[in-house]
């Protein structure tokens, strides 16, 4: 069983990291942010919506605010990277609201190989905004606006690889019913979603499931179903006035009671309190990430 903890960003981050030792997270987790990875040396793997997959030198990943990931090293000892989080609020340094939708709506979560080209021209410009970010000059924060931007508009143009079956763990084939498994849920967790529902949906014992699914994920399908749940909740809690029984409905829980009740075991607190102090989760979540949990790496379901 892994930990899942919610990392929310006030401001723009960016961040460049090389470590010559294994390095795993060791938690699941999710921002209020996107975030845009960029591999520059060695390997690395990267799981997100139930999948795990290759990093390679090249390869850059977008992730969208509340879409839970883990990162970890395997048996990789060497890796580079770049790393930026931004939200919608901050482009609106530079960009007008409808701006900022339309060029977010463009934006296609998921893997990208790029091209020896477009590396080139990406690290360039992280290369840059790692430079001049953090920076109190004249015009310093729209300096590193103008590298987001740019950053966020070559994404724009790439389009992200696209993996088929059959996929991997480290060592094994994942069975298709579990990334069936993984994909239904990941697509219906808002309805009232049982693990016989599941078995019947694909095709095989619910005791079987729960064995290959715990073996696939590192955790079990209740607890996965609620993580899913939860990061719905809180982008809910966050960008919606709704109340938290409609919030409840729209994500799968059976009652505002229930949500609260798994909300607050998992993060210490009511959702009422988050929605009106969402950065004080800040800080515990910073310690969560290195809170002592199970790694993924026995086996995720992978792509290359």
């Amino acid at each position: 069983m892994y930990h899942t903890a919610f990392v929310p960003y006030s401001s723009l981050h960016v961040e460049y990291m090389e470590s010559r030792t294994k390095h795993d997270m060791h938690v699941l987790h999710y921002h209020d942010t996107y975030e845009i990875y960029l591999q520059t040396a060695g390997e690395r793997y990267i799981f997100f919506n139930g999948f795990r997959h290759t990093l390679k030198p090249g390869d850059l990943y977008l992730i969208q605010p509340f879409q839970m990931h883990y990162s970890q090293s395997l048996t990789s000892d060497y890796y580079a990277r770049y790393v930026m989080n931004v939200s919608a609020k901050g482009l609106q340094t530079l960009l007008t609201p409808t701006e900022t939708n339309l060029l977010l709506a463009k934006l296609v979560p998921g893997l990208y190989h790029l091209s020896p080209e477009q590396y080139e021209e990406m690290e360039r410009l992280f290369r840059s905004l790692h430079s001049c970010h953090g920076k109190e000059q004249f015009l310093s924060e729209k300096l590193q606006y103008a590298h987001v931007l740019q950053i966020l508009l070559n994404v724009r143009q790439y389009t992200p690889h696209k993996t088929s079956l059959p996929l991997e763990t480290g060592t094994d084939p994942v069975k298709p019913e579990i990334i069936h498994a993984i994909n239904y849920i990941n697509s219906h967790y808002m309805e009232p979603l049982t693990l016989d529902m599941i078995s019947r949906e694909v095709h095989i014992s619910k005791y079987y499931l729960c064995r290959l699914f715990r073996e696939a994920t590192g955790t079990t399908f209740l607890e996965y179903l609620n993580d899913i749940r939860l990061s719905k909740a809180h982008q809910l809690l966050l960008e919606t006035n709704l109340s938290i029984g409609e919030i409840a409905a729209k994500t799968g829980f059976s009652s505002g009671l229930r949500l609260s009740k798994v909300f607050h075991s998992s993060y210490h607190m009511p959702p009422s309190k988050f929605r009106r102090h969402p950065h004080e989760q800040e800080n515990n979540s910073q310690v969560q990430k290195v809170a002592d949990s199970h790694s993924l790496s026995k086996g995720l379901p992978q792509t290359e």
